[in-house]
Formats: structure tokens, C-alpha cells, sequence
């Protein structure tokens, strides 16, 4: 997963069939992200994209928000450390710690999307796509202060606040615990 810019919680919903949400075995194609239905992307603003259900695709578990960004969908998860070894199950066994990444304002997330791509200026929106130049806050490159609701701010860290409402308020920048949650896969 490449550096994003923009993350989107989804609240847990006892009603779903959590055989979607498996966040694989470490080491494995397709591990540490997931799909989910037509009728789940489409209430969170999502589109599936080609290959986004296959495995075998570059694009499995990617989906499009309304702009056209692509995001990647990072399942819920749980973890243990056993010395420096690191297990992650899609299911809370003995032992293992629901990621933190995972609760907000004390709700269970099913999951985050996550940009899958660094994002750029398209339009004064701050969009995830492949081969844009990413947004700076060096005003000779790409400034983020040209993002709409920026252009007061600057080109500053804090303007990336403003930057991500380009796409809607329910996009935030990722919180650490969305990070660190990241860094766990990779290292898994």
C-alpha cells in the first residue's frame, strides 16, 4: 500500500457476512486487504472496480469513491506478539487484541479504506490516482494551498485537514492508529 493521504472508516454491521472480511495469511496474495459486496460499497460511496473481487488482480480489494480516487479496503484485524513474532487473524482468538485502528469514538469499524496512491490536484480536489504528482507544501510544487478550502491556510502539514474535506466530510487524514496498523501488515 502506498503512502496515502485520505482514510474513511465504515461502522460495523452485525448483519454482514464476515467471510468477506478476511484479511488473508501473511506472506500471501492479497493479504491485508479484502472485498465486500455491491450492495456494502455502494453504502459507503464506493465502487468495485475490475478485479477488485479476484485475488490474482492488482486490483483486488481497490474500489472508486466519486472522484474517482482509488482506495484500497483494509479489514478489520486482529493481532498477537509472541516475542518478535507478529500473528494477525480476521477473527478475535485467544490471545489476540482487536488493532485500535479499528474503533472510533468507542464504535467497531469493519474496516478503513485507504488511499492506494499518493494523492495530486485534480480540479482543486485531492484525489487518489496513479501518475499524479502529489499535492506539496512547497509552493513551487503542486502546493496543497491550491486545494479547494486551502487557499487561506497555506502550505502547511495542518492544511492537509482542509485538503482532504475536498472529498467529503467523511474523509479524514489517516490517524495513526490507521498507520500503525499498515506498518503491522507490511511487517507481518
Amino acid at each position: 500500500l502506498a503512502a496515502g493521504a485520505l482514510s474513511k472508516l465504515i461502522e460495523a454491521d452485525k448483519t454482514t457476512d464476515d467471510t468477506r472480511y478476511v484479511i488473508g495469511t501473511a506472506g500471501s496474495i492479497g493479504f491485508g486487504v479484502a472485498t465486500m459486496t455491491d450492495y456494502e460499497a455502494l453504502q459507503a460511496g464506493m465502487t468495485k472496480m475490475q478485479g477488485t473481487d479476484d485475488v490474482l488482480s492488482d486490483s483486488y480489494g481497490n474500489f472508486l469513491d466519486a472522484t474517482g480516487s482509488v482506495m484500497v479496503w483494509v479489514p478489520k484485524f486482529y493481532f498477537k506478539w509472541d516475542g518478535n513474532t507478529l500473528s494477525v487473524s480476521s477473527s478475535p482468538l485467544l490471545g489476540y487484541a482487536l488493532h485500535r485502528a479499528f474503533i472510533d469514538g468507542g464504535i467497531e469499524k469493519n474496516g478503513f479504506f485507504f488511499d492506494k496512491y499518493q494523492c495530486g490536484n485534480v480540479n482543486g480536489i485531492l484525489v487518489s490516482r496513479r501518475g499524479l504528482d502529489p499535492v506539496s507544501t512547497n509552493s513551487a510544487h503542486n502546493p496543497i494551498a491550491s486545494i479547494n478550502g486551502c487557499s487561506g491556510v497555506g502550505n502547511y502539514y495542518k492544511t492537509a485537514y482542509y485538503a482532504v474535506k475536498s472529498r467529503g466530510s467523511s474523509y479524514h487524514v489517516p490517524s495513526l492508529f490507521q498507520y500503525n496498523a499498515l506498518a503491522l501488515l507490511a511487517y507481518a
